[in-house]
């Protein structure tokens, strides 16, 4: 059995997405540039928080599934 080195594993990896870090890119017309801000700043602390990151999550097209 082949066991994975640390250099085949990282050489596999292109780039990693965390639901802990989402964000909303905005189109900066005075600066000429696009630019990304968080979906939220703070843990959510109820479910109806959670849904509203959810239902902003899910309306952008980006990150449709």
């Amino acid at each position: 059995m082949r066991r994975n080195t640390h250099e085949d594993s990282v050489s596999a990896i292109d780039s990693v997405f965390s639901e802990a870090h989402l964000f909303n890119i905005y189109k900066n017309d005075s600066l000429k540039k696009f630019e990304l801000n968080p979906l939220f700043t703070s843990f959510p602390k109820n479910q109806k928080a959670v849904d509203s990151i959810r239902n902003v999550v899910y309306s952008l097209p980006f990150y449709r599934i």
